[in-house]
């Protein structure tokens, strides 16, 4: 089987998880076995990421949900990958305690945008840019961790 049956293949399993997940437990993400939820937290943050960039990921997903995502990632040895959220969350986050400090009070992950500094702006589109090359083949490690 060659590399891009394997992407489509990968690809394939994310999005059926994803459907079993709103078509046969109406969305509870707690229902989904331990294997389904990985999935879904990748497909979450494959759709995020390349639709609008790390920062749509975190404000959606939470900070939380990017920690589980960067694990899940290593332990499938897409180590740039989960690098490259990791250096996002740490930005995001030096940036919401910055603001904290200044007295601004956020009141949803989605406040966090528009207290942005221009430098973090800046870098989290690099960031993006970096992780729309896919440094790690993402869906083939997904392949060989999952399938092969």
């Amino acid at each position: 089987m060659n590399e891009q049956d394997q992407v489509e293949i990968f690809e394939s399993l994310l999005q059926q998880t994803v459907d079993r997940l709103f078509d046969k437990y109406d969305g509870n993400f707690d229902r989904l076995d331990k294997q389904e939820q990985e999935l879904v937290y990748i497909w979450r943050a494959e759709a995020d990421i390349y639709n609008g960039g790390m920062l749509q990921f975190l404000c959606n997903w939470g900070f939380s949900a990017a920690e589980t995502t960067c694990d899940i990632l290593e332990k499938m040895k897409a180590n740039r990958s989960a690098a490259l959220i990791r250096q996002a969350l740490e930005t995001v986050t030096s940036e919401v305690q910055r603001v904290q400090k200044e007295g601004k009070v956020l009141k949803e992950t989605w406040d966090i945008p528009k207290y942005l500094s221009l430098e973090s702006e800046n870098l989290l589109e690099d960031l993006d840019e970096q992780y729309w090359e896919d440094p790690d083949n993402l869906c083939q490690k997904g392949w060989q961790h999952y399938l092969s």
